[in-house]
């Protein structure tokens, strides 16, 4: 387990305390802390039940710290003259509702509370947006939209706290280091540095690794994550599957000719396929190169169950942060 991130959220997270945090996170308390008046005495069972119950979430209660009421975004500039609203802004505090854009000579940092954060590239629009503005955020901390160009975010704190909304999906961050950018067609690229990035839809999630990247479409939705030193060839079939375009069985073939356990990355992805062949095609080619765990069965994985599939996924070892090669 990381250390840094269980005390201070820095360095990568772990992948099964990231899970243990999307779990708890519902029930974290968002308000201010309720007053308490003068407790009466209590005997000596009901201390030993409450301390009980303390020492039993205990265990949960460091992986959050108490969220900000006002999510506060501050504005550096690191060149040229960024813009909100038409208007130069040499610094200052950003509100929901407002967009910061760069030129083609401008650049920004974006300050996210206390948690890391964003730098504008040249030529780019990045507005302030509430939780629950863009579909799947809710329950979000802090929220901005992407409508073009690009971002580097370096976010350090509980899963799904600071999330990214773009044209073709949201960006929801598992604690990690990532690169966005949008296409003037919505076209989203994403790719990790370090840690774990969810992109998702309502129609589908996928999940990004470090050294992993994906292609997402307006239309299509997330694309299926490769690895950032796939081939040409590898990483155009995956596209062509997942926008649908040329012979679906001939891109698929591509990606079966595989023998590289890493590239369970992709495979494990691709489980969801809606032709139920090329889904039986998939998990024949898993299982060879990363053999599923005991329990596992191939006929509730190809129906979609989310407990197998997980439990799968928790055993390849792109899912631990490990580089490919």
């Amino acid at each position: 387990m990381r250390d840094e991130y269980l005390w201070d959220k820095g360095g990568v997270a772990d992948p099964e305390v990231v899970e243990l945090e999307e779990l708890l996170g519902r029930y974290r308390h968002r308000g201010a802390p309720p007053e308490l008046g003068r407790r009466r005495p209590r005997t000596r069972a009901i201390l030993l039940v409450a301390a009980s119950i303390l020492a039993a979430v205990s265990g949960a209660l460091w992986l959050s710290r108490p969220s900000a009421s006002s999510p506060v975004y501050m504005l550096e500039v690191l060149a040229g003259s960024p813009q909100i609203g038409g208007e130069s802004r040499a610094g200052g505090a950003l509100a929901p509702g407002e967009a910061l854009t760069t030129d083609a000579a401008s650049r920004a940092l974006v300050r996210v509370g206390d948690i890391g954060t964003v730098e504008l590239e040249p030529g780019c629009r990045l507005a302030v947006r509430e939780a629950g503005d863009v579909p799947g955020s809710a329950g979000a901390d802090y929220l901005l939209y992407l409508e073009r160009g690009g971002i580097r975010a370096e976010i350090f704190a509980e899963p799904r706290a600071f999330q990214v909304g773009t044209p073709s999906g949201l960006a929801v961050d598992l604690g990690c280091v990532y690169e966005a950018r949008v296409e003037d067609d919505g076209t989203t690229l994403l790719s990790v540095e370090s840690g774990l990035v969810a992109f998702e839809t309502p129609a589908r999630r996928v999940v990004v690794p470090q050294g992993a990247v994906t292609r997402s479409h307006p239309v299509h939705g997330p694309g299926t994550p490769v690895w950032e030193d796939a081939s040409a060839e590898y990483r155009l079939a995956a596209q062509r599957l997942d926008e649908r375009t040329g012979d679906p069985s001939a891109n698929l073939e591509v990606l079966l000719s595989t023998v590289d356990e890493r590239d369970s990355l992709t495979l494990w992805h691709l489980l969801d396929l809606d032709d139920v062949r090329h889904r039986e095609q998939v998990y024949d080619r898993l299982a060879a190169i990363a053999p599923p765990p005991s329990g596992v069965k191939k006929e509730r994985v190809l129906e979609g169950d989310e407990d197998m599939r997980k439990r799968w996924r928790r055993t390849l070892s792109w899912y631990w942060g490990k580089k490919k090669g």
